[in-house]
């Protein structure tokens, strides 16, 4: 079985869908399954092809526009060409599988299954923001683009994408409704739309006990989609309540001067980019990790932080009420409401609940959320939709 995975940043990129990508192929590849994984280089150099394992390869390219300023654009929708290798050599794969709906090779890859690669299974996996955020956001230039998404992206290209994908996986329970009701999906169907969750590796992310933990965290885009300016606001009225408290910011966007000026005035440790494979640490150095975005599908940081024995608490969105059980993992709260979240967090100090949370998170994502699970239902679908092509 060859399995052409396509994804708009590469691997090595700090966000959940790299993440996922990365992972779902290696795993597959373990499985004598051969992985290609084509994505952008988010550089403006040629094609480069990198080797991650024996049935595992990444193959990396140029990036035309938004590559080298980190602006509000850029991971929306990196412009880079996949149709060409498509031309060149889509029919040597059983089966492509293509990550997110919003994206530039997205749209070129369904233009290819349109007009040559019929017969080739297509599978269209959503990684979230299927929601209206048009009134979710006070940026001028995101409103924008939401805007444009919802009056003419969805109307025209996502309605068609989804009409002829032969599959619609989903991170998030709450995206195939919406799928449902926007693009007509028809989750009565078996066999057209799957809930496949995100995953992490258990014993990457993981309780380590010999560090201390003092931070309440936020780890994401700095970008009102992502509720930095929310987090901020956070972080200047619990300093109210609590001078001593530091916090820790892990992420990169249009917001990294707001951070640094907060910095001046907050006991904020900020770091732009750690190695995955480092951020354990920064996770058990965490009491508490807080996602306040005003949208999600379902969230890597919430996983990892659980899989690590950190509560969490979450903005009631998405695929958060997935992972956020109110009182056994963490608590949810309502989106935008910085108060409330303020609240949660003494709840959960004044309650001591941090070692109760810890191994409620852990036992939910070692059961429902290993790769090992999510392997194997998607090597399930794969098998499916190969041999009902042939």
């Amino acid at each position: 079985m060859k399995i052409l995975q396509i994804a708009p940043s590469p691997p090595d990129y700090l966000g959940g869908l790299a993440h996922y990508t990365k992972f779902l192929s290696k795993y597959l590849g373990e499985k004598n399954i051969q992985v290609d994984l084509l994505c952008s280089s988010l550089t403006k150099k040629g094609t480069k092809c990198e080797k991650f394992s024996k049935n595992f390869r990444v193959i990396k390219k140029k990036c035309y526009a938004f590559a080298d300023n980190d602006n509000a654009l850029r991971m929306k929708n990196p412009v880079f060409n996949v149709l060409t290798y498509l031309l060149r050599y889509g029919k040597r794969y059983d089966l492509i599988h293509v990550h997110s709906y919003i994206y530039f090779s997205t749209i070129q890859t369904f233009f290819y299954k349109l007009l040559f690669g019929r017969k080739i299974p297509l599978i269209l996996h959503l990684h979230g923001i299927l929601e209206d955020h048009v009134a979710q956001t006070t940026n001028m230039l995101e409103k924008l683009l939401f805007l444009f998404k919802k009056y003419f992206y969805d109307l025209t290209f996502g309605k068609i994408m989804f009409k002829i994908a032969d599959v619609v996986f989903s991170v998030s329970k709450e995206d195939l409704l919406i799928s449902h009701e926007v693009f007509r999906v028809n989750l009565k169907d078996k066999s057209k739309a799957f809930y496949i969750p995100n995953a992490i590796d258990l014993e990457m992310f993981k309780k380590v006990s010999n560090l201390k933990r003092k931070f309440i965290g936020y780890i994401n885009r700095l970008s009102t989609y992502s509720g930095i300016d929310l987090f901020l606001e956070l972080i200047k009225k619990y300093n109210e309540i609590d001078k001593n408290q530091e916090f820790l910011i892990i992420g990169k966007g249009p917001y990294l001067s707001d951070v640094k000026k907060a910095m001046e005035h907050y006991p904020i440790v900020f770091y732009e980019k750690v190695p995955h494979e480092e951020m354990i640490n920064f996770y058990n150095m965490c009491t508490v990790i807080v996602v306040i975005t005003r949208s999600e599908g379902l969230s890597t940081v919430l996983l990892e932080a659980l899989s690590c024995e950190v509560p969490c608490i979450a903005s009631d969105v998405g695929g958060n009420p997935e992972l956020i059980k109110n009182g056994i993992t963490g608590y949810l709260f309502e989106k935008t409401n910085v108060n409330q979240a303020i609240s949660k967090l003494e709840d959960i100090k004044k309650n001591n609940e941090y070692e109760k949370f810890g191994k409620n998170g852990r036992k939910l994502v070692e059961d429902y959320y290993s790769w090992k699970r999510v392997v194997k239902q998607t090597i399930s679908v794969y098998k499916r939709l190969i041999k009902t092509s042939n």
